[in-house]
């Protein structure tokens, strides 16, 4: 794929350099190139990608891109710079298009939530399989495909590279749901733009991660940011659900935001009238629960 390609998904602020070179990989690290990469040189917590560019083009990137412009006469170039708006956006659009947009050919659900979302994702792991499906799961303890082990998680939320990367390869092997937790963070910073979800799980809000968002407010408009991404107008998945724990007292505010979805209320309370959970036993042996959905009880 040619970078004239690539950038019909994230529209270029300026090129410096030939569009027409072929792009053989993409990388946000520049200790991991290899010649043909383009390399996105986005700044980090620890690091920023534009101070490590140089690196890049030694290792054979023929394309770097960034938010900085190009570097100025006498400066000479070996590959071609390509300033962007927002390089997060970018990134997450390029590679979406470069592995062949892989969440459109699984169904694709998102949770989010201050706690529960590993347990979320592995109950749900276990109901795909035993309906015979495939089940790829994405989160804090480890990335898996079908029940084997792929690799150790480094964020709850892989950068969009990784990530999209990682769904294309469970497609690759067959996947029909990908199960992905999404922590705010991760939609603070743009990680899941291009995932076209099929159902966004919302579970709770507590006080966490301040550090990073300062109020609860803004924790809360991250999260909720999942329901914007799964009713957005271009996500051309249906049905779509958004389901809502309704015990949550800030869960109706989301409801706003999920338009064009089916809304499924559930919880422990009388707020839940969807999906209500009653706990008939809780001891050492375990723990159970009827559910009743819709007038049903199970």
């Amino acid at each position: 794929m040619t970078l004239a390609e690539l950038l019909r998904a994230a529209p270029a602020r300026r090129v410096a350099g030939s569009v027409d070179v072929q792009i053989d990989g993409l990388r946000h690290d520049s200790r991991e190139v290899v010649p043909g990469d383009l390399f996105f040189a986005m700044p980090g917590a620890k690091t920023d990608g534009n101070r490590h560019a140089k690196q890049a083009l030694d290792n054979g990137a023929v394309v770097i891109v960034s938010e900085l412009e190009p570097p100025p006469p006498p400066a000479v170039m070996r590959g071609t710079w390509v300033q962007v708006e927002d390089i997060a956006e970018s990134m997450s659009a390029v590679s979406d298009l470069f592995y062949g947009h892989p969440s459109g050919s699984m169904t694709m659900v998102g949770v989010t939530g201050t706690n529960g979302k590993t347990t979320t994702t592995y109950l749900m792991e276990a109901i795909v399989s035993a309906s015979g499906g495939r089940p790829a799961v994405a989160g804090t303890i480890e990335n898996r495909m079908n029940g084997r082990r792929i690799e150790k998680s480094v964020n709850t939320t892989h950068i969009s590279l990784a990530l999209t990367k990682l769904l294309a390869k469970c497609r690759d092997e067959g996947a029909t749901h990908g199960l992905l937790e999404v922590s705010s963070h991760a939609l603070a910073l743009n990680r899941v733009e291009a995932v076209d979800f099929d159902a966004a799980i919302f579970l709770n809000l507590t006080r966490d991660h301040l550090d990073f968002h300062k109020t609860v407010d803004a924790y809360f408009n991250a999260k909720a940011r999942l329901i914007d991404l799964l009713a957005r107008a271009d996500n051309q998945k249906s049905p779509k659900i958004a389901a809502l724990n309704f015990d949550d007292p800030r869960a109706h505010l989301l409801t706003k935001k999920a338009v064009g979805c089916e809304v499924i209320k559930f919880g422990l309370t009388d707020a839940a009238t969807d999906l209500r959970g009653k706990i008939t036993k809780a001891d050492l042996n375990g723990t159970e629960f009827r559910v009743s959905f819709r007038g049903k009880t199970y």
